[in-house]
């Protein structure tokens, strides 16, 4: 008689766990995941980011970024990786129906939200949180009180930007082996270098019976006076310009409030580019303010980018 009464107690201990595995199961997948449909990111004209501490908008223009409603040019770069970011979001979990925002840093003081237009179409709206603890997830919702999900992927630092960090920061853009002529000015002194051929000795053809005399030429950079320069260092210093970015932009000035270089280069080939560099402002000063002909906005360079490029003419010419 005991032992019937276990049996009918150890089959009633299996019917509740089996019960119990089975609606724990069915309570785990009892919700199916939103499908977001893709997007090409040439659809989208125009982003909205917005965050407690900031407000920016993205425009396109002639296939161009650009900080709406400044008008400076965005860093293609950085919008490239947010429209990346949004043209395929791909949810793969259920985290928290309840609205418990602030486990998942998207509560509004925390929260970014994003908002990609075509034209004036809402194609895409999510919220982003905070980066799970993997780094191989971005915790969203899909609606302003909806419900938050795991999204594939770390882009939360995509869109954390302020107006200044998406300004496109190239500030010079030249193809090295397009310059042919340089004009550098530092301090008092002057040097205008060109890009020449120079007619090599005179060769002779050995394998002649008479000697033939042959005439070769070979390009290098020369001074107006004719002086032969160090090519390494003219190289060097057009690999430094070329691609140059700034630091950051001077706010609440524009080119014409700077007098007076302490240093300026112009180097011509098919188009003129033209960098001047100014004095620091203050002892205490660590960047040098610039203009260039390829930027409207005057800005900085860091100490040492300007003093890499400041240099004295006098040293790259052969002695």
């Amino acid at each position: 008689m005991k032992r019937y009464k276990t049996n009918i107690i150890l089959i009633a201990l299996i019917i509740v766990l089996s019960l119990y595995v089975f609606m724990h199961k069915k309570d785990k997948t009892n919700y199916k995941l939103p499908e977001i449909p893709n997007i090409e990111k040439t659809e989208i004209t125009k982003l909205e980011i917005a965050s407690i501490n900031s407000d920016i908008i993205l425009k396109k223009k002639s296939g161009n970024w650009y900080i709406d409603p400044e008008g400076y040019p965005a860093d293609k770069d950085k919008v490239n990786r947010m429209l990346d970011s949004l043209k395929g979001i791909k949810v793969t979990a259920l985290v928290s129906r309840l609205k418990n925002y602030n486990l998942y840093d998207l509560n509004d003081e925390k929260k970014i939200t994003i908002k990609a237009w075509h034209i004036d179409k809402l194609k895409r709206l999510c919220e982003i949180g905070k980066t799970a603890s993997s780094y191989r997830h971005t915790f969203v919702k899909l609606e302003k009180d909806g419900p938050v999900y795991h999204a594939e992927g770390d882009f939360r630092s995509s869109f954390d930007l302020t107006k200044d960090k998406l300004r496109d920061k190239l500030v010079l853009a030249l193809e090295k082996n397009e310059i042919s002529t340089i004009n550098i000015r530092k301090g008092s002194t002057n040097i205008a270098l060109a890009f020449k051929d120079v007619e090599n000795e005179e060769q002779k053809n050995e394998t002649q019976k008479e000697e033939v005399e042959h005439k070769s030429t070979t390009k290098v950079w020369q001074t107006d006076g004719g002086k032969i320069c160090i090519k390494s260092k003219i190289d060097e210093l057009l690999g430094k310009l070329s691609g140059l970015k700034c630091k950051q932009y001077i706010d609440n000035k524009n080119k014409y409030d700077f007098k007076d270089p302490i240093f300026t280069i112009i180097l011509k080939g098919t188009k003129e580019n033209k960098l001047s560099i100014f004095s620091m402002q203050g002892e205490d000063a660590t960047e040098y303010p610039c203009i260039s002909s390829a930027t409207a906005y005057p800005f900085f360079l860091a100490k040492y980018q300007a003093e890499n490029i400041m240099i004295d003419p006098e040293e790259i010419v052969e002695k």
